[in-house]
């Protein structure tokens, strides 16, 4: 995986997100499905069938998995575009892959729950602009904090991490044996 592929996955996380700028219907419940979300990993990284078949797994996995009242114990968008998108910068065999996935579904998934749950702290300050703008009818100052401020906050916790995660796995790629990074405890 090279660097402009790096970058282009890592958008798909943030537009897959809830709130991100294309909406929930677009980004979350569209953009972030796992089957969705391997087709489009498949298409950036051209590998589209086991592209695929990973996140098919995935799909199958995750099928109940809803988020209600915004609670999320998982985040199927991170796990979905991290899980893929490592298994196949890892290899390109079928058997290894569906394995591989899952080790990057969890690092990607628990990542996406940090930095959800983070988005939420940070957004409390903007919460408190946008109800005093309201207090004094200053619509401006509640649409800054809202939609500039909410989308800025988005965008770095998940484009950056998706980056990082992503550049190091293209950096480790398939000569790294995984398991001396286990430890032994």
């Amino acid at each position: 995986m090279g660097v402009f592929e790096a970058i282009l996955i890592s958008l798909f996380v943030y537009l897959g997100s809830i709130g991100s700028i294309v909406g929930n219907t677009l980004g979350w419940y569209n953009l972030g499905r796992p089957l969705v979300a391997a087709f489009v990993v498949g298409l950036i990284m051209r590998n589209v069938p086991l592209a695929l078949e990973l996140g098919l797994l995935l799909q199958l996995a995750y099928l109940g998995s809803v988020t209600p009242g915004g609670a999320v114990a998982w985040d199927l968008s991170y796990a979905s575009y991290i899980g893929v998108a490592g298994a196949l910068a890892f290899t390109s065999d079928v058997e290894t892959a569906k394995d591989l996935v899952w080790v990057f579904a969890v690092l990607g998934g628990g990542i996406g729950v940090a930095m959800w749950n983070l988005s939420y702290a940070l957004n409390i300050f903007l919460n408190r602009i946008a109800q005093k703008g309201a207090e004094e009818g200053d619509t401006k100052k509640m649409g800054l904090a809202n939609v500039v401020g909410g989308q800025a906050i988005g965008f770095v916790l998940r484009f950056v991490p998706a980056l990082v995660v992503l550049l190091t796995i293209s950096i480790t790629g398939d000569s790294t044996n995984l398991v001396e990074y286990i430890p032994n405890w």
